[in-house]
Order: structure tokens, then sequence, then C-alpha cells
């Protein structure tokens, strides 16, 4: 089963996610979740920058995991040590 079969079966969707650790305090972090109201639903990769438990940065809704895990590589890459 893939990942988006997978979220779209549970009852809360935010069930599939994509973490990684830059150091001690920061991580990029991923949710594959649904985004709707009574217009739309879509779904999408959530990405955020976090500092211990403040948000640095949002990123655009990416719509697949290998975008995601770029994504990362390049966060990882300009923020790494």
């Amino acid at each position: 089963m893939n990942y988006k079969d997978y979220a779209k079966q549970q009852v809360n969707p935010i069930k599939t996610w994509i973490r990684t650790r830059i150091d001690d305090n920061r991580r990029i972090s991923s949710c594959y979740r649904k985004f709707e109201n009574i217009h739309f639903e879509r779904w999408g990769w959530e990405t955020f920058l976090w500092d211990g438990d403040h948000r640095q940065n949002e990123y655009n809704v990416l719509d697949s995991a290998e975008e995601v895990v770029n994504l990362h590589a390049r966060v990882l890459a300009a923020h790494g040590e």
C-alpha cells in the first residue's frame, strides 16, 4: 500500500510523515495530510523547519514524497553543520 492510500484510510489522516534531524534542536518535519473546505479537497505534504518547539519556516505544500526528500536534502545542506 502506498502512503497516499494509507493516509486516506486513517481517521486522523496525519499518519504519514518524514522527519530529518539537523542538530540537537532543529529538524525538518513533513506530514502528508488533507487540506479541505466546502469548495475543495487536496492532499499534500506540509513541511516545517523547527527550532525546538518553534517553527522557523514553512514551505510550500508538495505533491510527492520524492519532492519532500529533495526539499529535506536542500534544507539540510543549507542549515547543517
